[in-house]
């Protein structure tokens, strides 16, 4: 770990000054795990008078003064890198299951979260499907999809992505996830149009037509469709059920917890029940200290028979969007939810807490097959749609013509069978009528389309 820069500052302990070289770093995964953002070396505790440090009484005595000294943080290990554990292959359309090694075995703790994917993977098309995981001797195993048209070869050591800690205290489970963007309940219908490119009679156009289909539009966290296209089964390697107990939840996140269980109840996409298919819940802290609940189906998903769907190629993708005139992003409000399961997927997506066991109606996160299942979906959903193309949750719709009216009649077709099939959009998260768009990491314009900045960025470091 090298210093970026340093500079030369004052500080005041306990009353005495002296002037000290600070150091500084940028090293995400240091600074994210360490107890401390402030280390003092030898060099700059000489300039001090003399003190006493009394690690007993936990005491820091300078010239008549003491100072606390705090105890250390146990804190869960965040973006840990996992790489690569041998060379394989994933074919094209299809879905695999990696071997990985994790950085730092010997300081893990307790279960991880694999929440990111490297910025490289991404932009050679392939996606994962994030997962809690037990790691064995350091070793775990993720689910990669590569959606393009040929075979991608991962060699060993290749970085595949970021995975954090799930912390564990006093039987607590709890996931310190830093990246989540907090959710908020959105109390009035409220669609953002700052993005668009278009004005005047246009803009009153596309505002028009998002008026008179308000109803596919959510107008909260739990106001979600429930989507009418089919169902996602689950098939399991065997028939006798997999379970586990219950984990303990702090007292001070009972009453949340037990809200947003009341809210899934409530949205019909949960219900109580028997089923002695059961797994836990795992709560995700948020850097702002909120919490979201996720369920942990690893025991279903190791007994799940895997379903392979063909996702599209992404060289076919980008040389059918690119070189549009205008562009709409649609993003669907908890997008895996409106999925319904089958009654034998849904007795199989049990939920366990400590006083209660529920099941899932609807697609949870999570489970193996999520991702082809929402893919088939969708495919169903637009089929003989012209100028729209989804990528599993990600839906652009996109026209050539100067004319925007083109644009608008492509927009009303897609609103129209999101209400036949009885799916609804996140408002604040839709993009309309734009003349650039982000898509899949690519800028895709009428000049083309072009790795993302952010990608381009990430490259050059």
């Amino acid at each position: 770990m090298c210093a970026k820069q340093a500079t030369r500052v004052q500080l005041n302990i306990a009353g005495v000054v002296v002037e000290i070289v600070v150091h500084l770093f940028n090293d995400k995964f240091h600074w994210d795990n360490h107890d401390y953002h402030f280390i003092m070396g030898c060099d700059a505790l000489a300039q001090l008078p003399p003190f006493i440090v009394d690690l007993k009484n936990k005491m820091f005595c300078i010239e008549g003064n003491q100072i606390c000294i705090e105890n250390r943080i146990n804190r869960p290990l965040r973006n840990l890198k996992i790489h690569a554990l041998e060379t394989c292959e994933i074919r094209p359309n299809e879905q695999s299951v990696i071997k990985a090694k994790i950085n730092f075995p010997e300081l893990l703790r307790h279960n991880i979260w694999i929440h990111s994917m490297d910025d490289r993977l991404e932009e050679e098309g392939i996606s994962f499907v994030p997962v809690v995981t037990n790691p064995k001797d350091g070793v775990v195993q993720i689910i990669l999809a590569n959606p393009t048209g040929t075979t991608k070869r991962l060699f060993k050591g290749r970085t595949l992505g970021l995975a954090s800690e799930v912390l564990k205290t006093e039987s607590e489970n709890i996931l310190a996830e830093t990246n989540f963007i907090r959710v908020t309940i959105d109390q009035t219908f409220k669609i953002d149009f700052e993005k668009a490119t278009v004005k005047g009679e246009d803009l009153n156009k596309l505002k028009e037509l998002c008026n008179e289909f308000e109803d596919i539009f959510s107008k909260s966290q739990y106001d979600i469709g429930s989507c009418t296209a089919g169902e996602h089964d689950i098939i399991t390697t065997s028939e006798e059920p997999v379970a586990s107990r219950p984990h303990r939840v702090p007292f001070k996140y009972r009453d949340e917890l037990q809200k947003h269980i009341d809210q899934l109840l409530a949205s019909g996409v949960m219900v109580e029940s028997d089923t002695p298919w059961v797994s836990n819940i795992v709560l995700v802290q948020k850097k702002d200290g909120g919490l979201r609940p996720c369920i942990d189906f690893r025991k279903l998903n190791e007994v799940t028979v895997p379903d392979h769907f063909p996702l599209p190629r992404l060289e076919t993708i980008l040389e059918k969007v690119g070189n549009c005139r205008y562009y709409s992003s649609l993003d669907l409000a908890s997008g895996y939810l409106q999925i319904k399961l089958s009654e034998r997927a849904s007795r199989k997506c049990g939920v366990i807490t400590e006083d209660k066991i529920y099941q899932m109606i609807n697609l949870p996160f999570g489970l193996k097959n999520a991702t082809s299942a929402f893919a088939r979906i969708m495919a169903h959903v637009l089929t003989g749609l012209e100028n729209v193309i989804a990528y599993v949750d990600d839906i652009l719709i996109f026209t050539k013509s100067e004319s925007f009216d083109e644009h608008i009649n492509a927009l009303r077709s897609v609103f129209e069978r999101f209400r036949r099939f009885n799916l609804k959009l996140s408002p604040k998260k839709c993009t309309f009528a734009s003349a650039s768009m982000e898509f899949l990491g690519f800028i895709v314009n009428e000049a083309g389309y072009t790795p993302s900045l952010r990608k381009t960025e990430t490259i050059l470091i």
